[in-house]
């Protein structure tokens, strides 16, 4: 719930940012700008284009962080035990 909700929070930044990115040097608008040239020309919702891939990644990542933490943490365990008791 905290990836969905964090995603759909951030998702219009992340279309300007990528937008000013994408953008030649000679038509720079700045963050805001290209906020406003957005909605006045494509609509609010154009903010929020790409925003299920997003939260589909967020949960994708999380979900793997979160199953990969105590197997990972383990094998580190095992690791840095057997290298002190060999030395």
């Amino acid at each position: 719930l905290s990836v969905s909700s964090a995603t759909t929070c951030t998702a219009p930044l992340d279309v300007i940012k990528t937008r000013l990115q994408l953008q030649s040097a000679a038509k720079a608008q700045g963050l805001v700008g290209m906020g406003v040239s957005i909605v006045r020309h494509e609509g609010a919702t154009a903010l929020w284009k790409g925003l299920t891939p997003a939260i589909a990644r967020g949960f994708f990542y999380g979900g793997m962080r979160l199953g990969f933490y105590t197997p990972i943490k383990d094998a580190m365990a095992s690791l840095s035990t057997s290298s002190s008791t060999s030395s």
